[in-house]
């Protein structure tokens, strides 16, 4: 068969356009763990302060990373001024710039000046194990810091704290531990636990049911995020794939599949989400068929990409299981895994599957 040359240029024109997209589709992840100075490699929570500071939580310290170097810290017995314990769960700044560090027993807050911490504690007198989970710190529309614990939702001005119980979830239906909390503008609180996501428009005095489990779901409901591009809350669904988005406005859940295969243990759950733009959430998973991963879910097209560890790729994701997602204000991506923090910058993602367009 005789090829012509216009067919031979269009031929090779489509072959450079194949590896282009190819490559296009690859990150090449970089990859800071234990070795390189971390506390501890599963990695629970990020933040990036105001001042550009970006916090890991990991399960055996807090650090501090400037873009160069780490400084950690760690919980020393007999040291008051240490923060309150090494496990940590959650990380928030609040409109005062102090950062909050909620742990497994109590919370900590910084002083940048001193660099050391002042220790808040909840049921410390309690028998119970783990009385003093800390599992979210918010700020309402008024500026009052509320803390979610395993007891409970506390409350406190973040200018003079001592904090009071607002809310007890002891002996309740909906779970053992708050997931997550989230303040709209106008007030309303949002806070999801093991079976449904409630609602209070009284200061958390009381809550309603937004969305129960029992009617949208098969399992227990997993991480809160709070997208503030449109307004929607996200969550996740043990032992399911399911991502499901809420509109704040209407109350209308979106359920998105990431795994349709539908041959039992699920392929991925997920569990953290973190907006990429208008078109594309990325969602963190874990505990699935390929180990979890992170996936690239096109909101708009309902489509998804998704990143695995590879033991044959080096610049793969170090763990598939992902805990965390942060994009910091460079456009760098943070993810937290089980054996590390991977990172890329969006100049990576030139993705023709990003789109929203056809």
């Amino acid at each position: 068969m005789t090829i012509s040359f216009k067919n031979k240029i269009v031929f090779f024109l489509l072959l450079i356009s194949s590896a282009h997209l190819n490559a296009q589709d690859e990150i090449r992840f970089n990859h800071l763990s234990a070795e390189d100075g971390l506390p501890n490699n599963i990695v629970n929570c990020m933040l990036q302060d105001s001042s550009g500071y970006i916090w890991y939580g990991t399960g055996g310290g807090l650090s501090r990373y400037d873009g160069n170097s780490l400084v950690t810290y760690v919980h020393s017995e007999g040291d008051s001024t240490s923060i309150c314990n090494s496990r940590i769960i959650c990380l928030f700044e609040d409109k005062l710039h102090n950062v909050w560090i909620g742990t497994y027993y109590g919370l900590s807050k910084f002083d940048p000046v001193k660099k050391n911490f002042r220790n808040y504690y909840f049921n410390k007198g309690s028998s119970k194990v783990g009385s003093n989970i800390v599992t979210n710190v918010i700020q309402d529309n008024k500026g009052t810091l509320l803390v979610s614990t395993d007891a409970g939702i506390y409350k406190s001005n973040p200018v003079n704290p001592e904090f009071s119980l607002v809310k007890s979830f002891t002996e309740d239906h909906y779970g053992y531990l708050i997931h997550g909390m989230a303040s709209t503008s106008a007030g309303r609180i949002f806070i999801l636990m093991d079976t449904a996501l409630l609602y209070s428009d009284d200061n958390c005095q009381s809550f309603k049911t937004a969305v129960s489990s029992f009617k949208i779901a098969k399992g227990f409901f997993t991480e809160l995020y709070y997208d503030n591009t449109d307004q929607h809350l996200w969550f996740g669904e043990y032992s399911h794939p399911n991502a499901y988005e809420f509109n704040l406005k209407t109350f209308e859940t979106k359920k998105h599949t990431l795994d349709t295969t539908d041959i039992g243990f699920p392929k991925y759950m997920p569990w953290d989400f973190c907006r990429l733009n208008d078109s594309t959430m990325m969602v963190g998973c874990l505990l699935g068929r390929s180990g979890g991963a992170l996936v690239f879910l096109n909101t708009k097209r309902n489509t998804y990409h998704d990143y695995v560890h590879s033991k044959a790729d080096a610049a793969s994701l170090s763990n598939g299981d992902v805990w965390c997602i942060l994009k910091d204000r460079q456009n760098s991506i943070w993810i937290g895994t089980d054996l590390g923090i991977n990172s890329f910058n969006l100049r990576q993602l030139n993705f023709h599957w990003l789109s929203s367009e056809e």
